[in-house]
């Protein structure tokens, strides 16, 4: 329920700040006929534009910014998408005029719909990626807003083409049609693309931001919910990776205002494998159902405290019935029982192959080899060996050794003699194979 509230928040001020756009550049375009108010850079075109970019940029990156960070950096966040939704949205309108232009260039009939809907869909699309980079560009974000984008720019051309109709009926029964002069006067104040365009922006607007809002709890394995007094609650949306839980700004789920909550106090590492809570460096330590834990596997409805705060785990519907191969939660009774067991943690960490395949390094020890068991099998290069060189990875870094391999390991063409950190886009080259290091 919090969810769909919160999809209803930012769809109406993602439609609000398109109409306060269209109400500040309407005059502009009003003061002049429409032989030459919205012409290809026009004053009013890239007025309108730079408008309905920042306006509706702005308050979606400001509400989805401020539930997890202070007010000062959610508003730098906003003033961020403002800038980015501006300059991209011009930039998108330029794009698609040009695109209409070249369909013109030797042609003396109509297109048909297809440079509107290019239009819609290459604003929308900008506008979208514009909010995730201003709020949180990962690329799981990134990859929502695209698609966000895309939905939202077909349903803003479908507003614009009905609206046209309807529009378009409205103000021909309300000509004079008593003379010839007067019926091209009527026609010549006839500014039907200033309300198709209202249409249009406000769609668009309304339903990226109804979207986005959707967004955050769809397409997530898990997500943390935050039991506050009166029964009221908060949900945070947790990301694949590390989503850190503290006191420090920017943090995936925050408490701020908690002196026995430490800037980072616990991290939830969720990949496809599972999740596993990881207590950080605090003394007052992490409590998962009550029990003091360092690390250990999370599961549908765990409770974890952290200072004097508590809330909830929770996976998706698919986690948690395990249907597409996620993970499948064992039997509840058997949960945290037992001796501990060994917590496979996902890191950063990640090596590219020569066919374009990403390897995903746990943290600890890897090991690249011929071994079908080794984190990176190579059993397609004969020059390499069984366990031929290991990657030993934390949170922060990564170091490559290589273990007695018989034709050696290089970084940048320079041997490993001892222990080498990598660094982002270093490559790696063990027997006739060069692998593409990645953070």
């Amino acid at each position: 329920m919090q969810g769909n509230r919160r999809a209803v928040l930012l769809g109406f001020l993602g439609g609000f700040g398109a109409l306060v756009a269209w109400l500040i550049s309407f005059p502009f375009a009003n003061s002049h006929t429409i032989t030459n108010g919205f012409t290809f850079g026009s004053f009013y075109g890239w007025f309108a534009h730079l408008m309905v970019g920042a306006l509706i940029a702005a308050p979606l990156a400001f509400a989805m910014s401020i539930g997890r960070t202070s007010l000062a950096r959610a508003l730098r966040a906003s003033a961020f998408g403002a800038v980015m939704g501006g300059a991209f949205v011009c930039a998108a309108d330029a794009l698609s005029d040009n695109f209409w232009l070249l369909l013109l260039r030797g042609s003396s009939g109509p297109h048909g719909p297809i440079p509107s809907l290019v239009w819609s869909e290459s604003i929308a699309v900008v506008l979208a990626l514009a909010v995730a980079l201003a709020t949180d560009p990962t690329p799981a974000r990134l990859r929502r807003a695209l698609r966000v984008g895309l939905l939202a720019g077909l349903i803003a051309f479908f507003l614009r083409e009905a609206s046209g109709m309807v529009v378009g009926v409205v103000m021909l029964a309300k000509m004079d049609f008593k003379d010839l002069a007067s019926l091209k006067a009527s026609m010549a104040n006839m500014r039907l693309y200033l309300y198709t365009v209202l249409f249009d922006f406000v769609g668009m607007g309304a339903a990226i931001g109804a979207m986005l809002g959707v967004g955050e709890n769809m397409m997530r394995r898990a997500w943390i919910r935050v039991m506050f007094a009166r029964n009221e609650t908060r949900d945070y949306p947790l990301e694949d990776g590390p989503n850190r839980i503290g006191s420090a700004e920017g943090i995936e789920v925050p408490f701020f205002g908690d002196p026995n909550i430490h800037p980072v106090h616990a991290t939830i590492h969720v990949s496809p494998a599972g999740c596993a809570l990881v207590n950080g460096t605090s003394a007052v330590g992490t409590l998962l159902n009550g029990v003091p834990i360092q690390q250990s596997p999370l599961y549908d409805g765990d409770e974890i405290r952290v200072g004097g705060n508590r809330m909830q785990f929770i996976t998706s519907k698919v986690a948690r019935g395990g249907t597409n191969g996620v993970y499948v939660v064992p039997d509840p009774l058997s949960r945290h029982q037992g001796p501990a067991q060994p917590v496979v943690i996902p890191s950063k960490h990640r090596l590219i192959d020569p066919f374009g395949n990403v390897v995903n390094l746990n943290l600890g020890t890897s090991t690249i080899g011929r071994n079908p068991a080794a984190t990176v099998d190579m059993s397609y290069d004969p020059k390499v060996s069984r366990a031929h060189a290991q990657i030993v990875s934390d949170a922060d870094q990564a170091v490559i050794v290589d273990v007695g391999s018989s034709t050696g390991t290089t970084v940048n063409g320079k041997p490993v003699v001892a222990a080498v950190a990598l660094a982002d886009r270093d490559s790696i080259k063990v027997g006739d194979t060069v692998l593409q290091y990645r953070i």
